[in-house]
């Protein structure tokens, strides 16, 4: 191993290798990216509430299988039915602050 010159301290493991800025991800490929590597906001948030719509939806699909007696395993129901509940207080949450954010942007003096 070599020894660092400015710090006089040989590296423990050379092959480390360090950690990009731009991972790959599915947003990369559906274009939320913004030149630089960081991602919008409204893309996120976008992506944010399309999932919390999906949920809802599976749990609606699922709600109507149990009631018609095709769905074999209540469990699953049960938990798409809490995750959805959990996505909706979420967004609801997010929707409530950007909400009390521009009234308060709005009601600045310049």
């Amino acid at each position: 191993m070599q020894e660092n010159p400015l710090t006089g301290v040989t590296p423990l493991n050379s092959k480390i290798t360090p950690i990009t800025s731009e991972p790959y991800s599915a947003e990369a490929e559906r274009g939320v990216m913004k030149e630089g590597g960081a991602s919008s906001f409204s893309g996120m948030l976008m992506q944010a509430l399309n999932n919390a719509n999906d949920a809802l939806i599976d749990s609606g699909k699922m709600n109507a299988q149990m009631a018609v007696g095709k769905l074999q395993n209540i469990h699953t129901a049960s938990v798409a039915g809490m995750k959805a509940e959990v996505m909706l207080k979420l967004t609801t949450q997010i929707v409530t602050k950007v909400a009390s954010a521009c009234s308060q942007l709005f009601q600045m003096q310049l």
